[in-house]
């Protein structure tokens, strides 16, 4: 497990964000995950989170998504969805409860949390997930990559844009891409687009 863990934390994609200096995510991609009815539940009921932040106090500062891989056009659009969450907590302006919910429900486009869980979070017949780590203040929580490991289980892969094909289809309606949108630029811009102008 430990070595599976060591393989997941090199793979993982590591980003920054402009003018934030102290926050960072990581991107941790699970292919082959077969217990998603039970990584659902343990979201949903907080179990996920607390096995993962043992330290109450550290939750402040680390937040963990969980999105379904197939759902995430690109890094531009997750790139978006992290910094409006982290701009909009700091701001005091959260539209869900947490800031690992923050980042799914930006993620939609919309303000419909519901509809963004069921839509971009894990589900029961979730087979690849991505876990999205961010870190407020760069301090790591001891033995966190082995604990993730075992709570989604599966097998750690590279970059989830070239191992997992995304739901494109699905996505282009989610969002609403027209055909001459679709022409003129990438899925994954288009996204961030949505995402950029929700509260306008």
């Amino acid at each position: 497990k430990h070595d599976m863990a060591a393989a997941a934390a090199a793979a993982a994609l590591k980003v920054t964000f402009p003018g934030m200096p102290d926050v960072t995510a990581r991107l941790f991609l699970y292919t082959g995950v077969s217990q998603g009815t039970k990584l659902q539940n343990d979201i949903r009921s907080g179990k996920a989170e607390q096995h993962l932040i043992p330290e109450v106090s550290r939750r402040d500062h680390l937040a963990v998504a969980f999105l379904d891989a197939r759902r995430v056009v690109g890094i531009t659009a997750l790139q978006a969805a992290v910094h409006k969450a982290v701009v909009d907590q700091r701001r005091n302006a959260l539209v869900t409860r947490s800031l690992a919910s923050e980042v799914l429900c930006n993620l939609s486009g919309t303000k419909q949390v519901v509809q963004s869980f069921a839509e971009f979070g894990v589900r029961q017949d979730s087979e690849d997930v991505l876990v999205c780590v961010l870190n407020l203040n760069g301090v790591e929580v001891e033995g966190f990559d082995e604990r993730l490991h075992e709570l989604v289980g599966g097998t750690p892969r590279g970059s989830v844009w070239d191992v997992v094909k995304v739901d494109e289809a699905r996505l282009r309606k989610w969002y609403k891409i027209t055909d001459e949108e679709a022409k003129l630029s990438s899925l994954d811009v288009c996204a961030c687009c949505r995402i950029a102008c929700r509260d306008l």
